[in-house]
């Protein structure tokens, strides 16, 4: 009878314990939060701690959204299987040096820091992570709320001047499916600056709805997609689409015109639109 009560009280516990600590996935924004073995948390004055011992067959860490106001030097060396890191949406204001430990991270590809305030970086923070391919500082060119520029688009970051141009920067690439659309809805653009959209040959949607883009300012930024099957323009400022404009995309299907009537007459019978 004592030693079936015991069980039963161990069960309960590991029961509790379980629940208390999620998994450090993008569904989960708690800490703490275990991750394959080992568990991070934060202290009183949110810098990260981690305790036990990873059993690296996991390689994305998600630690975003979860108010995190420091990385104490260390917290990651256990990672050694590591290719991505999400932090994200916290509140970092520095990085210090040895925090990202390049003998210890030796497959890190990716480091998601966007959301922080985290207005430079220390000389040699980043060194010795021969793996590492991109440092997200930017959010994602993505969802429609109304986000400032610059965003990230892959290896690419869109931002727009003062004159309201949208500008590029970097060398686009083709690895993840959803980069067949890039939405840059409602961000204020006045006009495209010639070949922003230049090397973007596999993009299949886009997004332009709620700028102030005019027919005058869309010609010199759209060629070259020649993959192009959504064209998404409604809620600009578009009175009329001369045909020169479109000239380049020869597999567009759809062309959303939506609060633009004139515009639309003048194309209703050169292929699917949307009213």
């Amino acid at each position: 009878m004592h030693r079936g009560f015991l069980r039963a009280l161990l069960f309960l516990v590991a029961c509790t314990v379980h629940s208390d600590a999620q998994n450090c996935d993008k569904n989960n924004n708690n800490l703490p939060c275990n991750f394959d073995g080992c568990t991070f948390s934060k202290d009183s004055a949110g810098a990260l701690l981690v305790t036990g011992t990873c059993a690296l067959s996991w390689n994305h860490l998600y630690l975003n959204n979860r108010g995190i106001v420091s990385l104490p030097v260390g917290v990651f060396d256990g990672l050694t299987r590591v290719s991505r890191i999400y932090l994200y949406n916290n509140q970092l204001t520095s990085l210090s040096v040895g925090v990202f430990n390049g003998t210890r991270l030796t497959i890190l590809a990716e480091l998601y820091l966007y959301g922080n305030q985290l207005t430079s970086q220390p000389a040699g923070v980043f060194e010795g992570l021969t793996a590492l391919r991109r440092i997200h500082m930017y959010a994602p060119c993505k969802g429609h709320m109304d986000l400032p520029f610059p965003c990230d688009y892959f290896d690419c970051t869109f931002s727009m001047d003062a004159a309201g141009v949208l500008l590029r920067t970097g060398t686009p690439r083709y690895n993840y499916d959803d980069s067949t659309q890039l939405d840059l809805t409602r961000r204020g653009i006045l006009s495209l600056s010639a070949g922003v959209f230049d090397g973007l040959a596999f993009m299949q949607v886009l997004l332009l709805w709620g700028n102030t883009l005019t027919p005058a300012s869309l010609p010199a930024g759209l060629d070259g997609l020649n993959s192009l099957k959504q064209l998404h323009l409604g809620s600009n400022e578009l009175s009329s689409l001369p045909p020169s404009v479109f000239g380049g995309l020869s597999g567009l299907e759809k062309l959303d015109l939506s609060c633009h009537v004139q515009a639309w007459l003048s194309w209703s019978e050169r292929g699917t639109v949307n009213p």
